[in-house]
């Protein structure tokens, strides 16, 4: 099960979903400290997040591919488990830098919130290359 297939794909997903709930809790603590919002108002951000999801996975698609091409090039050349974990945590923080960086144009310009954007999504990939297990040696795939 734990063939870099699945490690990219589980990494990848786990930005996906997790990312746009990062992103909206900074947002919904700064709002509520600012603004003193009741929390009945977060029940409106659930529709926001269906479309991030929808958002987040059409734009990283590319993004997932070349991290599950880095991740079998890192499972054929380093044997130790954790430089596994760092040379993928830093490939996906790189590859999601990247991407936001060649989508910027479409957003406008890089103001505060794609980069808040950006960090929420980089610190998912860093966090799940750090949480799942990249697969072993011994594995085929």
């Amino acid at each position: 099960m734990n063939n870099p297939f699945l490690y990219s794909l589980k990494v990848w997903l786990s930005s996906v979903f997790v990312a746009p709930i990062v992103y909206g809790s900074f947002y919904v603590c700064q709002d509520w400290r600012q603004r003193n919002l009741p929390l009945s108002d977060i029940s409106a951000l659930i529709p926001s997040y269906f479309g991030t999801l929808i958002i987040g996975g059409f734009f990283s698609f590319v993004t997932w591919l070349l991290f599950w091409g880095a991740t079998m090039a890192v499972y054929r050349e380093v044997r130790i488990l954790m430089k596994r974990k760092l040379i993928l945590a830093c490939v996906g923080g790189t590859l999601t830098i990247l991407t936001f960086i060649i989508f910027s144009p479409l957003l406008g310009s890089i103001s505060d919130i794609p980069v808040i954007i950006m960090l929420s999504y980089c610190i998912c990939i860093i966090g799940s290359s750090f949480i799942y297990l990249p697969a072993r040696k011994e594995e085929k795939f």
